[in-house]
Order: C-alpha cells, then sequence, then structure tokens
C-alpha cells in the first residue's frame, strides 16, 4: 500500500518524537499515549500518529489496546534480565571476529568512538547513545551484519532502564568496567582474555540493573498491599 508524501512524513514525525521519548525514559513504563493529545501537540491528523504507534507495538515499545490509549511497555525485572543475557551471549559472540579483524585503523576509530562517549559523561541520554556506538563499532570491525541488527535491538529495549538506574545512582559506568579496558583486551589480541573481559563488562552491570529493578517491583508492591486493620 502506497502512503501520500505528507501523511508518510507526518507518520515519520510522529514515530521519531515518541520513540526518542520512551528511550530517553521521558515516557516511562506504562505511560499512556493519548493519540489526539500527541496529534495536537505536534500539530498533525491523529492517523499518523495512530500509524507510528502501530510501528511501535511492532517493534515492542508500545502496547495498543482496542478502543484505549496505547501504553508504552513497560519490561518486568525478569524480562529486562533475559535481555541481558541474550545481550551478554551476543556481544561475547562479537569479539572473535573483531579481535581477527582489528587493525591499527580500526582500533583508532574504536577509541575515537570511547572518547566522544567519554565526553558525554555529563549527559546520560547521550552517553548511551554514544555507549550503543561504541559496541555498534565492535560488531562493525568483525563485519556481522545480522549481530549487529540483533544487538541493536535488544540494547534499544535495555535502554530506557539503563537510564533509570544511571539517574538514580548518578553513575554511567561501573568501577573496573570502564570501556578502556574492554578496548585493551581487545587490543591484546587474545580471544579468551577479550571475550571474558566482555562478559564480565556487560554482565555485571546488568547484574546491579536487575538487583535495583526487582528492589523497585519489590517497594511497589508493598505499597499497593493493603494495610492491616486495627483493633
Amino acid at each position: 500500500m502506497l502512503h501520500e508524501p505528507g501523511l508518510l512524513s507526518a507518520q515519520q514525525e510522529a514515530y521519531r518524537y515518541l520513540r526518542d521519548r520512551i528511550l530517553s525514559g521521558e515516557y516511562a513504563g506504562d505511560a499512556r499515549l493519548n493519540p489526539a493529545e500527541i496529534a495536537e501537540l505536534l500539530g498533525i491528523s491523529r492517523m499518523p500518529v495512530r500509524e507510528a504507534l502501530r510501528q511501535l507495538d511492532a517493534e515492542g515499545l508500545v502496547i495498543m489496546r482496542p478502543n484505549r490509549a496505547a501504553l508504552v511497555r513497560r519490561l518486568t525485572a525478569a524480562e529486562v534480565e533475559d535481555l541481558f543475557e541474550i545481550r551478554t551471549a551476543l556481544e561475547v559472540l562479537a569479539v572473535r571476529p573483531a579481535v581477527k579483524a582489528l587493525n591499527d585503523e580500526s582500533h583508532a576509530e574504536l577509541v575515537a568512538t570511547m572518547e566522544r562517549m567519554d565526553r558525554a559523561r555529563a549527559n546520560p541520554v547521550e552517553w548511551l547513545r554514544r555507549h550503543d556506538d561504541f559496541h555498534d563499532a565492535i560488531t562493525a570491525i568483525g563485519d556481522r551484519k545480522r549481530l549487529r541488527q540483533e544487538l541493536a535491538r535488544v540494547r534499544l529495549a535495555i535502554r530506557p532502564y539503563l537510564l533509570m538506574y544511571m539517574k538514580v545512582f548518578e553513575t554511567v559506568e561501573m568501577p573496573g568496567l570502564e570501556h578502556s579496558s574492554l578496548v585493551d583486551a581487545l587490543a591484546s589480541r587474545d580471544v579468551a582474555r577479550a571475550e571474558e573481559a566482555m562478559r564480565v563488562h556487560v554482565a555485571n552491570p546488568g547484574a546491579g540493573l536487575i538487583k535495583f529493578l526487582r528492589e523497585r517491583e519489590r517497594d511497589e508492591t508493598n505499597r499497593q498491599m493493603p494495610k492491616a486493620g486495627h483493633g
């Protein structure tokens, strides 16, 4: 089905607007997304907003409910844990081809990408974008296109929860797990060392995030429980 150019551009505008705010955490999990309000805010009709919401639903960022406003999908701690396990396995899988293909030029570009990330430490949203660029560069060095696509999808799903954690604890990297250590391991040409460095680099911060999310879920459950009566 062909879309009229005006409708398509309005849909893209709505899609980018909503996606950016979901991934940045501005629209948190379970937030209601009213197509009429969003359309008025953007100065477009409701139809392209609905199409954008359907696209985000297909990507797993939004839940569409019949005859009701859409909701930002909120992942449970268990779901985020599953994603981190997948991400850890895939990031480790990307290491061997990257180590074998790494040369002076690609190493210099990886370092430059890391330095751009470091300069964004004061802005967690920008830091996370550059963080994903850094890890994306590793899969690009190994020329693993499908792996690169799958990892990008998983990282995007996790991003709002990492951002929430960073804002609460006011940190972007766990001590001892800085990206410079990972670059050194890759440059060592020792595949086993680099794979282990990647596994620890991804899995340990993931464990901290999961612990935070589980505690948050427990606190929410306790707040919702009816208080015992007196007398």
